[in-house]
This record gives C-alpha cells, structure tokens and sequence, in this order.
C-alpha cells in the first residue's frame, strides 16, 4: 500500500509521507524514498552489496530497492516517500518502469528528476554525499512540506508542498550531476568480516587510532587484519583513515570558516603542517587553496 498525506477535513491529499521513524525499512511502500542522513553512520545492503556511508549524504531509493540497515552509530535520518507522479501524473511506475523510451521530449525534461533514484552503475550506488549548507536546504524544505501538510492552513497546501518537494529534487539533481566517485572508499565488500572495524574507523576518525588499538579493541590479530583489510578495501588501514579525514575536511573547507588548523585538529590531525601535506598530496592543492576555489558560504 502506498502512502500519501491526507487532510481528513477536505479528504484532499498528495502522494508524499515524511517521517523520521524507520527510514530504512524494507517496506518501500510501492514508492521512491529520500533517506536524508543528518548525523551518524552506518552499514547498509542495498540489492546484496553492502555500503558504508556517513553524514550528511542522501539515498536515493526506487521501489524496487531491497534494503537491510546492518549496523550503525549515533545515525539520525529523516525519510521522504513519494510516487513520481508527484512531478508528473504521466510517471506511474508502469509507465517508468516498461514505457520510459515512449515519453516525450517534455516528459523527459521531467523525467531527468528521477535519474538518481535507479540510474545505479559500478560508482554510483544510490548515495550522494553532500555539504552541510545543501543538508541545511534540504532540511529546510522538508519541514515547509511537514507545516503544509499538519497545518492544512488554506486550499494552496498540496501545490505548496508539491513546490517545495520539487525544490527537493531540484537539489538532489543538482548534487547528482555533481557528484563524484570517492575512491570507493563508501564500498566495501558484501562478506566483509570487518564491518564493525571500517564503522569505528568513519565514527572515530577525529580521535587517535593505533593499529595496537583496533587488534585489542576487535580481538583480532596485526597481521590478520592488515591482510583482510587490504583484501577487503584495497587500502590500508592508514590509508583509508588518511581518506576518511581529507574527505571531512574538505566539506568543512567548503562549508565552514573555521580556521585550518581547527580543521586539522577536528579531522584527527594533531600538527597543522602535516595536515597541510597530507592534503596536498591527496587534493593537489594546499587547504586555503581549495577553500578559496570551493566555498559555498
């Protein structure tokens, strides 16, 4: 059964249902989903492979997508169902899903709104990381849908709330179009034995990690877990934390104007100078360099 949003009064609806209990349930109720990660993280399946992901970033879900959150830590996520024909009434899933090609030129302009939520390919499975200002946005507009659709204030509730969703997707083409595979440092391997170790490393990535630290806290051998590691990530386990901090980092480079040796600091860095090395060698540029070219405030 699919959901939708109702005014009881009016009996008046609109096929979209915003909540923040059980974003990622296997239930997809015959519709498409935007799980919205705004702290946190954590392991999901998504169609047997299994992805780590951390905030802030989107899923993007057709009705077809099997889903099984598999661990996670302090996550916190919102979740938006809705029916394509939202954006327009022609987008019935048969019609997405056996008649696309026989849309029309129009159709299509729309239909582009829907790519990220089945176009999967070998880099991009579904998840979209994001800058804190777009999570800000997108937060934004889903509570003006969550107001229009409690408060039913006049008649214009359904076109309002369908501009703001529209606004939403918008945004998550935008971040779409703009997205770049990470390394696929977000993949790991759907038998991975090292789940709990790759989660602690993206949740604890701030804080100093020792290998001494990982053999005693996840009772596992040095040269054990060196080797699966590998096998499992295709990095080390100094290499993929070094990828986890020039990541973060960069986002509060573009995000945020807080001094680059704070940065450093927050990411795990404990000497500015190295930060600033390691960060050229990954990004070839210096910090203030990509902040120059890459702020969004």
């Amino acid at each position: 059964m699919s959901l939708s949003t109702v005014n009881n009064e009016t009996g008046r609806s609109i096929p979209i249902f915003i909540t923040s209990k059980d974003p990622f349930s296997s239930d997809s109720h015959n519709m498409y989903r935007i799980i919205i990660i705004k702290s946190g993280a954590g392991i999901i399946n998504l169609n047997n492979t299994s992805i780590i992901f951390m905030a802030p970033s989107i899923l993007c879900l057709n009705e077809k997508d099997e889903i099984f959150l598999e661990k996670d830590n302090s996550l916190d996520a919102d979740v938006i169902y809705f029916s394509p024909t939202t954006i327009q009434t022609e987008f019935t899933l048969d019609n997405i899903n056996n008649n696309a090609k026989k849309l029309n030129q129009l159709h299509m302009r729309n239909f582009f709104l829907l790519l990220p939520f089945f176009e999967q390919n070998k880099t991009y499975k579904g998840i979209i990381d994001m800058s804190y200002g777009s999570l800000k946005r997108l937060s934004n507009l889903s509570n003006a849908i969550i107001k229009e659709t409690t408060t039913f204030e006049n008649n214009f509730w359904p076109c309002r709330s369908r501009s703001f969703f529209l606004e939403i997707l918008f945004l998550i083409q935008y971040l779409y179009t703009e997205y770049e595979e990470d390394n696929n440092i977000s993949m790991i391997s759907s038998s991975s034995e090292l789940n709990e170790i790759i989660l602690y490393l993206h949740t604890n990535y701030s804080s100093k990690i020792t290998i001494n630290d990982l053999e005693q806290k996840f009772n596992i051998n040095r040269t054990t877990l060196a080797q699966k590691f590998v096998s499992e990530t295709g990095y080390t386990i100094k290499n993929y934390l070094i990828q986890i901090r020039i990541k973060i980092s960069s986002m509060m480079l573009k995000d945020t104007l807080l001094p680059i040796s704070e940065i450093a600091y927050r990411v795990g860095f404990n000497d500015t100078t190295h930060f600033t090395r390691t960060f050229k060698k990954h990004l070839n540029m210096l910090p203030s360099e990509f902040r120059k070219i890459h702020m969004n405030i």
